[in-house]
């Protein structure tokens, strides 16, 4: 059924494309907040925000976490439209790479929202102060920066391709 809707939603994969990397760099600037804040005074933001106000942190984490549940359903559809394009092994160009990138970026997604969940949000619902420091969250931005990064690099990649097909094409008319 998924693949069925992506089929019919293939216009908007570009945006889906979009929506993905927006949302990889704004957790890749948040979690660099994060530490770089906790780096520079000691102190760390999350537990300061759950001192002053335990009820705001809760809510504020709630938010957050169904936020980055729509992260990994969008995440989920990009893997399926990626897994689902059946191109032919002629014109496939760069599939098994594509595919490759799809699945890291799940995986890393994955990994960091599970250890989010059990260091930070968990404990926010149990109303407990969170219990992360400055290289968690640097951990958080390498894996969402070099996600990110890759994302990049493949759509130049594309884009590059797709010009220099179009170049021989245009090349071989004359």
């Amino acid at each position: 059924m998924l693949t069925a809707l992506v089929w019919r939603m293939g216009t908007y994969l570009p945006l889906l494309h979009r929506a993905l990397l927006l949302a990889q760099a704004y957790l890749a600037i948040y979690f660099a907040t994060l530490a770089l804040t906790m780096a520079a005074t000691g102190l760390e933001l999350l537990r300061f925000v759950h001192a002053t106000s335990p009820t705001a942190y809760a809510w504020t984490q709630a938010a957050q976490s169904l936020g980055f549940m729509a992260y990994l359903v969008l995440q989920i559809v990009d893997l399926v439209a990626v897994f689902s394009s059946t191109a032919s092994p002629e014109d496939d160009s760069n599939g098994d790479a594509t595919k490759a990138l799809g699945l890291a970026q799940m995986v890393v997604s994955l990994v960091a929202g599970v250890h989010y969940y059990v260091v930070v949000f968990h404990r926010a619902a149990a109303g407990a102060a969170p219990r992360a420091n400055w290289r968690v969250y640097t951990v958080y931005v390498a894996c969402f920066a070099i996600v990110c990064a890759c994302t990049l690099a493949e759509r130049r990649k594309k884009a590059y391709l797709v010009g220099t097909v179009c170049a021989a094409e245009e090349w071989k008319k004359n």
